[in-house]
């Protein structure tokens, strides 16, 4: 079975935080869930559904939010990046790696790789899914460092992680992709509750309007000292600088010289004993 997960971000080039969030489902729930959700798009006479057009307008909200608890989806995940700590982490701790100081400072880079790598670890103990996840973000996220990045990301993931890890991430327009929208309603709720320090509401969903389904849900809250913790757990296993890059032919060659390091590397992310996780 496939499983997708679509993922939109709320706070882009706000200085407190980042979030990304979304939800997890099979192609075939996307599908009907598509169809739907565009059909309550045009009894509503939009165009595509944006939160923040509808935070005065939570009976709206409330008519698509619906729509999410009608059909099979299977999980949410979130992860909330302090973007400050994040900036300050950076300029302390690194210097030069082969992904760059201004890549590592921006927010989506650590913020995507959290949340592939926590669910790819998780995704059987606390949600019950067996298969691969392929993650789908809004095109309007950062997605030329993503991808650029990626070789390097599955790199640099936990052993663990990496046998459950999907394909490479793709990016879709919200406009066409139903799923996005519904990611949307999410992460703007996620880092509404995330700045007021609203950690019950993130942990059940308290939506104005109310739930009447309990989505299975993982969040990661990512502060100063966690980010710390991964950016130093980076800094170990990717030692070298853009300048002895000529002695690897690419990620493939780099796994291997990684994998001969990797022996009693403790994670460096959360090991949950709850579905609100915090670093």
């Amino acid at each position: 079975m496939v499983l997708q997960a679509y993922i939109d971000g709320s706070g882009t080039g706000d200085k407190r935080s980042l979030v990304l969030a979304g939800y997890i489902a099979d192609a075939d729930t996307w599908a009907s869930f598509s169809d739907e959700w565009k059909a309550q798009l045009d009894h509503a006479q939009m165009a595509r559904f944006k939160m923040f057009e509808m935070k005065e307008r939570l009976e709206i909200a409330a008519y698509f939010y619906r729509l999410i608890e009608k059909h099979n989806i299977q999980a949410a995940i979130s992860i909330a990046v302090d973007t400050a700590a994040l900036k300050k982490a950076v300029r302390e701790l690194v210097t030069e790696t082969v992904l760059g100081r201004e890549n590592l400072e921006n927010p989506y880079y650590i913020a995507s790789r959290g949340l592939i790598e926590i669910l790819a670890i998780h995704q059987q103990k606390f949600m019950q899914l067996n298969d691969p996840v392929d993650f789908i973000f809004d095109d309007e996220s950062e997605k030329v460092h993503i991808l650029e990045m990626w070789d390097w990301m599955k790199v640099l993931m936990n052993p663990a992680a990496q046998g459950r890890i999907g394909s490479t991430p793709i990016f879709r327009p919200d406009e066409r992709f139903m799923p996005l929208q519904a990611a949307d309603l999410y992460a703007w709720w996620i880092r509404k509750w995330h700045n007021e320090g609203n950690r019950e509401a993130i942990q059940s969903y308290q939506f104005p309007w109310g739930c009447k389904r309990d989505i299975p849900q993982i969040h990661i809250d990512l502060k100063e000292s966690g980010i710390r913790r991964t950016l130093a757990d980076a800094i170990k296993k990717m030692p070298f600088t853009r300048s002895v890059m000529s002695a690897f032919s690419g990620p493939q060659d780099a796994a291997r010289w990684l994998s001969r390091r990797r022996e009693g590397v403790r994670m460096t992310l959360p090991d949950p004993t709850s579905r609100l996780l915090t670093k």
